[in-house]
């Protein structure tokens, strides 16, 4: 008999059915579709629906990361957080933009920089736009390879999707934050590799995340709990090469101005939406309050979703879930939210709903749109955290499902031995009981449930 403490191992088989086609043109149409009704409503929402002037309905938010670019294309990467574009995380998505902002310039496109010098039609926005809202190909590859590693049929899929990118289409389109969205994708498609034990692959997926988005981080204890402290400290370490360069380049010349920035979080309570947090988050300054420290909570219940995670690590649908509430977590501990804060929270609960009753999928897809609406508007301080909690507390509660305590037959264990049967397991992880057989022993003996032969 040997013990076999988690279901994860180095030569482990993928655990999705290899049988389960992919939605790559489903994807391409659905991104092809933001693309088209983005650029739409930033060309066309004003002077023709709102009847006003024959402005675009562009995000500022995006030309500070154009400001960004420019800055790295010029060759003062390492004094980004000088220049008070607006980010507030690390720059990966920004080194990306940088070939298509210098494109831009040779074909002298016009910018735009608000709120001191806005453009009614910058037409950069005419190539940047496009290039943001196709990033939401990234998140539908992700969160649909996740949903196919938890089993989902093809239609079931293709449904959620849109659900998906109805989800992502306001973080892109109205407020200019594609790094969100690709760090959500690469995040997901990171899980989903974790999972099926191709953790190599993984920690360079979640790496990419990390550089793109910082919210990342919270979901670092659900991958350390279904990895275990030896596999899951090896994936942290690659993980950590990417956003640890990108951190360092910034660092060692410009500390102040970097620390500042990503420990302090400095966000803006007049003009966002405060939380209750914001009562107890330290005040910077200039209309300025930390986010940072407040965070910190949101870090501390996601360590403990780590120690679930690690007793259910052989319950694929609960490491899904407990990702979708790590992601809730960061709202509901947020000095001052945005809208689209929401959103990637809300997109791996729709991923967990997938293989759910269609009356579930209701439940979670009307809370989720409901949720959506009322982050714009600006009741109390209570009031806002208090419908945000309750509709986070909704959705949770009707995708959760009773963790399973018996890894599933189909997950056999190779042992990467000349002349060795892989291991089958039974029963629960505490429990596992398997025989390791050659050839010349034959087919092993059935085992009862209790684990005994």
């Amino acid at each position: 008999m040997t013990e076999l403490p988690s279901p994860i191992g180095d030569a482990a088989q993928a655990t999705s059915d290899p049988a389960l086609p992919t939605n790559v043109w489903w994807i391409v149409w659905l991104t092809g579709a933001v693309v088209v009704t983005g650029m739409a409503y930033s060309l066309w929402w004003l002077p023709v629906v709102g009847h006003g002037p024959d402005f675009w309905t562009y995000p500022s938010d995006i030309f500070g990361t154009i400001r960004a670019s420019r800055w790295i294309e010029s060759g003062g990467f390492s004094y980004l957080y000088s220049l008070h574009s607006g980010i507030v995380t690390l720059p990966g998505f920004a080194i990306l933009l940088t070939p298509f902002v210098k494109l831009s310039e040779l074909l002298n496109l016009t910018t735009s920089i608000p709120p001191a010098f806005a453009v009614p039609r910058p037409s950069q926005w005419l190539l940047i736009g496009p290039v943001t809202m196709a990033t939401s190909a990234v998140a539908l590859a992700g969160l649909d390879a996740l949903a196919r590693t938890l089993g989902a049929s093809l239609l079931r899929r293709r449904i959620i999707l849109l659900a998906e990118a109805a989800a992502v289409w306001p973080a892109i389109v109205v407020w200019g934050h594609p790094e969100d969205v690709l760090a959500l994708g690469l995040a997901a498609l990171a899980l989903s590799r974790a999972i099926e034990g191709r953790t190599v692959s993984a920690a360079w997926l979640l790496g990419g995340a990390l550089a793109m988005q910082l919210y990342v981080v919270l979901l670092l204890p659900v991958f350390i709990g279904l990895l275990g402290i030896r596999r899951g400290g090896s994936l942290l370490g690659r993980a950590a090469v990417l956003p640890g360069a990108i951190l360092l380049a910034l660092l060692i010349p410009n500390a102040h101005a970097t620390l500042h920035v990503l420990l302090d979080q400095p966000t803006f309570p007049k003009i966002d939406h405060p939380t209750p947090w914001v009562l107890v988050a330290p005040h910077i300054g200039n209309g300025e309050v930390a986010g940072g420290p407040g965070r910190l909570v949101g870090l501390a219940g996601a360590a403990a979703l780590g120690f679930v995670a690690a007793r259910h690590r052989e319950d694929r649908l609960t490491i899904v879930w407990l990702a979708a509430a790590a992601l809730a977590l960061r709202c509901l501990t947020e000095a001052v939210m945005t809208p689209y804060y929401v959103a990637p929270a809300i997109a791996l609960v729709l991923v967990v709903v997938t293989s759910r009753s269609w009356s579930r999928w209701g439940v979670v897809i009307a809370s989720a749109s409901a949720l959506t609406v009322l982050t714009y508007y600006r009741p109390g301080i209570w009031w806002y955290w208090l419908e945000m909690a309750a509709a986070f507390g909704l959705m949770l509660a009707v995708a959760w499902r009773r963790p399973s305590r018996v890894v599933e037959p189909s997950l056999v264990l190779a042992l990467g031995a000349p002349g060795v049967e892989p291991l089958v397991v039974t029963g629960t992880p505490a429990r596992a009981q398997g025989h390791w057989r050659s050839p010349q022993q034959g087919p092993p003996t059935p085992a009862t449930s209790n684990g005994r032969r």
